[in-house]
C-alpha cells in the first residue's frame, strides 16, 4: 500500500477518497517546518500533494520538501489562487490536478503517478 502525505487542510474532501483507493494518507500542515518533520519522521512516501484550495503555498515550502524527498510532488490546482511564487514554480509539480477534474479520474492519475515512481525506485 503506498503512503502519501498531503501537505495542508482537506477542505475538498479528498483524503477519505485517497484511502478508499487504496492509499496510505498523513496530513500535514502547511508550513516548511511541519513538511520537513513529517518528512524526516517518514521517508517512504510515494508523493507528496499540495493543495491551495484558499491560500497560495507559503515561501519555502516546496523547496523543504524537495530537500527531504525525491517523491512526486502533486498540487490540486485552484485557478482562483496565485500558486507560484518567488521559490516554486508549475515545474517543481509532477502533476498538477486541474481544479473540477472529477475525483475518479484524478485518483486514477495519482495512482498512477504512484505506480511510476515505485517502479522507479
Amino acid at each position: 500500500m503506498a503512503s502519501v502525505l498531503f501537505v495542508g487542510e482537506d477542505l475538498c474532501r479528498r483524503i477519505p477518497l485517497m484511502e478508499n483507493g487504496g492509499i496510505t494518507v498523513h496530513q500535514s500542515e502547511r508550513s516548511a517546518a511541519a513538511v520537513a518533520a513529517a518528512l524526516n519522521e517518514n521517508c517512504g512516501f510515494a508523493a507528496i500533494t499540495f493543495e491551495h484550495d484558499t491560500f497560495p503555498l507559503p515561501q519555502g515550502i516546496v523547496p523543504t520538501a524537495r530537500r527531504h524527498s525525491a517523491a512526486p510532488f502533486v498540487l490540486f490546482d485552484n485557478p482562483n489562487i496565485i500558486c507560484y511564487g518567488r521559490d516554486h514554480t508549475e515545474d517543481d509539480f509532477d502533476l498538477i490536478i486541474p481544479a473540477l477534474t472529477p475525483p475518479f479520474a484524478w485518483l486514477k492519475t495519482l495512482q498512477a503517478v504512484i505506480k511510476e515512481s515505485q517502479q522507479h525506485s
